[in-house]
């Protein structure tokens, strides 16, 4: 029985995905913007530690830049969090040291 009930679903559910005698494929449409926004994106400059650290004070407001002090003295989540991402920095730079060249000399005198 369950194999008779099955097989009309099956064939209802494959004859649902097929596609007219007539079917054409729509043209993507693709704006100029998205080009531009490529371009721009080229020529962007990377962001330096420091700017990343107080981001908030690209928009100029003074509102925000008390309420970002506030919120940075106050909680101790965020200072933990900032500190953890301070440790990772610095793992990052430890390790990628191996990746360089060492200089090392000696000297001695008689």
């Amino acid at each position: 029985m369950w194999t008779k009930a099955i097989g009309p679903w099956l064939l209802a559910s494959l004859a649902g995905c097929t596609v007219g005698p007539d079917y054409r494929a729509p043209e993507a449409l693709a704006h100029d913007r998205w080009k531009a926004a490529e371009t721009a994106a080229g020529k962007l400059k990377p962001i330096s530690e420091e700017a990343l650290k107080t981001w908030w004070k690209t928009f100029k407001d003074p509102k925000l830049d008390r309420l970002m002090a506030k919120a940075l003295a106050g909680n101790l989540d965020l200072q933990i969090a900032f500190g953890r991402i301070e440790q990772a920095r610095a793992e990052r730079r430890a390790n990628r040291a191996d990746l360089f060249p060492r200089v090392a000399g000696n000297a001695a005198a008689a």
